[in-house]
């Protein structure tokens, strides 16, 4: 068990470890090139490695609540059968690529990858992964992608019955989330993206084969679509994938956008200018517009309309109203999912600090501090007031418990500027918050 270390130009590397863990570890500079010495090999890096155990074989192997920055090449390679990698930041690295060495951070045949953000990162590839029977939740991928042509934020290549769910993508140039075709030349199958946002992406999404599920997705802007490949030469036609409730401007078939039949099965979708039906989209409140076409209107997915899949249906986390809604959000429910990383602080306000388009009905939410038990939420107008406040103050407003961060704070004062603060406590001990504003956006007449 590697717990608790500070490595500064220093990787740490398990080989042929079995239930061992890297743990609340920092990697400073921990990889970078040799291309001054004329070498141009690939930077080491850390990693956990069992590529010469047998197949079939899992190690119980973990990589957990972890940060990488400033280095150059891939931050972390998991080459270990069932590796679960949880809380993990990616920031500031590869600053040049080698060869196929194009992505951010590789997990070969992994259990879980969760709650990875990854963020300013040159590589074309944010996770690539490998193997069968995968889950990619709650990750945060963003502001990568500018070296090489090609690319996705999540990518997996040659494997099947992966899911995607609950991620956002946003803020590249790249593909946001993508299901390649098998080695061999024949379809993969058994894939499942739900519940997933993207938006700031000219790609969107691209899946590639057959027999998957596509559902409960949200993408953004007009750049971007759906494409569910009918293409035999990628050795893909999607004829049995199911594509349900989603919210997405549109789907294609092929990059022609037309010249392919689309034969995957639409039911339920809405398409078009989907930023329309959301509550605040630019301000990171993906929610359905209450009274809006989203709300209520989702169908649901029995396990006979995907006869094929052979792990569970990824069901809403809240069903609030009198039916599941269109999309990756819930109207009115309790708890607002925010992916990636968690510091011990709050994180990752909605509205953003800083923005000056805030909604007069806005809520405030946030992303929890790692492990926290309760968040105590200051509010106000006063910045001075609202970063020195304690409980008993006026600023004071509530104290949140377990999953809960929407905050109601009543209606708005158009044209003002309001701050707040949340405190996450965990084991009795108060991480204090930074101390957040907003300006609610002047009234259009």
């Amino acid at each position: 068990h590697v717990k608790g270390f500070e490595f500064f130009g220093a990787s740490a590397i398990l080989q042929d470890c079995t239930d061992s863990r890297i743990e609340d570890c920092n990697f400073r500079f921990s990889a970078y090139n040799k291309f001054a010495l004329g070498n141009y090999d690939m930077p080491v890096t850390t990693q956990i490695d069992n590529s010469r155990g047998r197949d079939g074989t899992t190690y119980g192997n973990s990589l957990i609540n972890c940060q990488f920055q400033y280095l150059d090449g891939n931050a972390f390679k998991g080459s270990s059968a069932g590796l679960m990698v949880d809380n993990v930041l990616i920031y500031q690295t590869q600053m040049t690529t080698l060869g196929s060495d194009s992505r951010s951070a590789s997990f070969d045949s992994p259990l879980v990858v969760r709650r990875v953000t990854l963020s300013d990162v040159g590589a074309s590839v944010g996770i690539k992964g490998g193997g069968i029977d995968s889950v990619y939740e709650l990750n945060n991928l963003q502001r990568f992608g500018g070296l090489q042509y090609d690319g996705a934020s999540l990518q997996m290549g040659g494997t099947e019955q992966k899911i995607y769910r609950w991620n956002w993508s946003h803020d590249h140039p790249k593909f946001s989330y993508r299901f390649d075709t098998a080695r061999n030349g024949s379809e993969a199958t058994h894939g499942e993206m739900s519940f997933n946002v993207a938006w700031n992406t000219p790609g969107g999404y691209m899946v590639k084969g057959d027999k998957h599920l596509f559902h409960n997705n949200i993408l953004l802007g007009d750049e971007g679509c759906v494409y569910l490949f009918n293409l035999p030469e990628w050795a893909s036609s999607n004829r049995n994938t199911l594509a349900a409730n989603n919210a997405v401007p549109a789907f294609w078939a092929d990059r022609g956008k037309g010249k392919a039949e689309m034969v995957a099965m639409l039911t339920n979708n809405v398409t078009g200018d989907i930023a329309r039906y959301l509550r605040d989209p630019e301000n990171l409140d993906f929610r359905p517009k209450k009274g809006g076409p989203l709300v209520d209107a989702a169908s649901t997915i029995k396990p006979a309309d995907v006869p094929w899949k052979t792990t569970p249906i990824t069901e809403p986390e809240e069903i609030a109203g009198d039916g599941p809604d269109i999309g990756a959000y819930e109207y009115g429910a309790s708890h607002y999912w925010i992916p990636g990383f968690q510091f011990p602080h709050a994180s990752t306000p909605v509205p953003p600090d800083g923005t000056t388009t805030a909604k007069s009905d806005c809520d405030l939410m946030w992303l929890a501090g790692y492990k926290a038990e309760t968040h105590d939420l200051y509010f106000g107008t006063s910045a001075e007031e609202v970063a020195i406040a304690k409980k008993g103050d006026t600023e004071f407003r509530k104290t949140l418990r377990g999953a809960a961060n929407i905050f109601d704070p009543g209606q708005l004062e158009p044209g003002r500027t309001y701050f707040w603060r949340i405190d996450a406590v965990r084991d009795g001990r108060t991480v204090k918050g930074k101390t957040w504003k907003f300006t609610v956006e002047q009234q259009r007449f």
